[in-house]
């Protein structure tokens, strides 16, 4: 009796079941060791440096990297990031804990617009399934980068729109997330803004905006947006403006800076990162082409959202790996109602579920074993390796030379997540650097003046002085 009630719950919620365990296994792996692995360049440990410098310096507006005023990006990561080392402490667990927390605040908001827009249990788990095949959203979400963070915001924004076209209200869901977004990463969270006016306009919606809850949703967001911009205004003036709009938004659009540029198709041979993927993407977006052809708005609204926000970053001229991140739960969206509505027309109940257990196989089986993305492979790449000896060397040098200036042979050897380590900024022993370049000739041979020794880098005592070089 025992065992033919267990059968009758598991045959009737299977699905459900199914769902919980996909989630269990990226919450594993999002959160894995994830206060392990030393920063690395550069992002993170400038990320980093910063939200120290903020916490230390008990300096939550205006914020510092290494003493001098920093303008690149907005506050509600360092914000978040500085809960974090309160919570945690100043390491890599409090840095990191808000982007995996993120992560999979997005998986969930990715299922529920599924749900939303699908009303198919199916449809929910397949997309589910999805992000096992997207392994670039897992390799952004190990770091502390404001990719996943802003892509949480902009679909929670889409999400609050698709709600409000049936209850206005919600459209202070739409621009509460929208000013969020901002305050995560400035221009990249108005992307829902051109998406909501596109949208209306092709399925001839735009009474909708005709109501006070739009309109007092456009307040919310200036309530969001304006304080702390009017602020670094008062404080900084035009040095603010030039460089966090002009030159790292406007510029970045419209030039390619810092040795980032690429191509208009830079991002296809990133998006096309498996067979399956591939193959996933050219069917869902047939699909959903066509249904849109057919007016069906929900299914176009994901397709519109996909399509806008990746030629959005293709068409910038300074090109980043991550940039793209904002796209994929759209995408993830479309395998996962396409696969559903495909499998929903088979008369065959059998040939269904045997469909629907070897797509899941099939999706979790390359989640696991794909190699350049997987978490456990990462701490054990030559990169990790390479970022670990930051911390080894900086905590010699710490106990045995804290006071004495320390150079690098290159910036290879003086990176930002060492000098994030040391606690100060490591320069290149440069001709014009204040000790010049005057290294002893047999430095490198003669074992007196080598004090510590990594795998790939070493420590020269020349006396005034520490040098980092192979």
């Amino acid at each position: 009796m025992f065992l033919k009630t267990g059968l009758n719950f598991l045959k009737q919620h299977f699905l459900f079941i199914l769902l919980l365990i996909l989630l269990g296994i990226y919450g594993y792996f999002l959160f894995y060791h994830i206060g392990h692995r030393a920063y690395i360049d550069w992002d993170e440990s400038i990320y980093a440096q910063i939200s120290k410098e903020a916490l230390l310096n008990h300096n939550y507006l205006s914020f510092t990297f290494w003493g001098n005023h920093w303008f690149e990006k907005p506050p509600l990561m360092f914000w978040l990031t500085i809960i974090g080392y309160k919570a945690f402490g100043i390491n890599e667990l409090g840095a990191r804990i808000f982007v995996p927390i993120f992560a999979f605040g997005t998986i969930v908001l990715t299922l529920a617009l599924v749900k939303k827009i699908s009303r198919s249990l199916l449809a929910v788990t397949l997309t589910a399934a999805s992000f096992g095949v997207c392994y670039q959203f897992f390799f952004h979400s190990f770091f502390l980068e404001f990719d996943i963070p802003v892509t949480f915001f902009v679909l929670l924004s889409i999400y609050g729109f698709l709600l409000a076209l049936e209850k206005p209200k919600f459209f202070y869901l739409f621009f509460g997330a929208l000013g969020l977004a901002v305050l995560t990463k400035s221009v990249i969270g108005l992307l829902p803004l051109p998406i909501l006016f596109i949208y209306l306009i092709i399925s001839r919606q735009f009474s909708k905006l005709k109501n006070r809850h739009f309109a007092w949703g456009i307040g919310l967001a200036a309530a969001i947006i304006l304080p702390w911009h009017i602020w670094e205004t008062i404080q900084f003036g035009k040095s603010f403006w030039n460089s966090y709009l002009y030159y790292h938004v406007i510029d970045r659009y419209t030039k390619p800076l810092e040795n980032n540029g690429g191509p208009f198709n830079f991002y296809f041979p990133i998006l096309w990162q498996n067979t399956v993927f591939e193959i996933l993407l050219a069917l869902s977006s047939g699909y959903f082409l066509i249904q849109s052809c057919k007016k069906n708005f929900n299914y176009f609204l994901l397709l519109l959202c996909a399509v806008f926000i990746f030629l959005f970053f293709s068409a910038a001229k300074t090109k980043g790996y991550g940039y793209i991140v904002v796209v994929y739960p759209f995408i993830l969206a479309m395998f996962g109602i396409t696969l559903s509505d495909l499998l929903n027309k088979s008369s065959s109940k059998i040939l269904k579920n045997f469909a629907i257990l070897i797509l899941l196989l099939v999706f979790l089986g390359l989640g696991w074993q794909e190699q350049n993305y997987k978490i456990l492979k990462l701490e054990n790449s030559a990169d990790s390796v390479y970022y670990d000896e930051n911390r080894s060397i900086a905590k010699f040098i710490q106990k045995k030379y804290p006071n004495k200036p320390v150079y690098g042979e290159s910036w290879v050897e003086a990176n930002l997540s060492f000098s994030y380590y040391l606690g100060k900024p490591v320069p290149v022993l440069a001709k014009d650097s204040p000790v010049g370049r005057n290294l002893p000739p047999d430095y490198f041979s003669k074992p007196g003046y080598r004090v510590f020794h990594q795998m790939r880098r070493s420590v020269y005592d020349f006396g005034e002085y520490l040098y980092i070089a192979p």
